[in-house]
């Protein structure tokens, strides 16, 4: 399950639900230029899914953060 969110400036972000042996949370977020954050973030954060293009044509990867939180950045 997802929950989508679009503020006035057009900024938008999902939290969703995701389902297995244990449910925990996402924040997924919508940014532009999703490539050059991946080369910026990703030899220094725990990695959940690298970049990867997704079945609708988008490029997405997830990351955790230091509290555990997982975050998602796709276009």
């Amino acid at each position: 399950m997802s929950y989508d969110f679009i503020s006035e400036e057009g900024a938008t972000f999902a939290i969703m639900e995701v389902k297995g042996e244990k449910s925990y949370g996402r924040l997924n977020f919508n940014v532009d230029e999703v490539e050059e954050l991946w080369e910026r973030l990703k030899d220094k954060v725990e990695v959940i899914e690298p970049l990867f293009d997704t079945p609708w044509g988008t490029k997405k990867f997830t990351i955790k953060d230091l509290d555990g939180n997982e975050l998602g950045f796709g276009r």
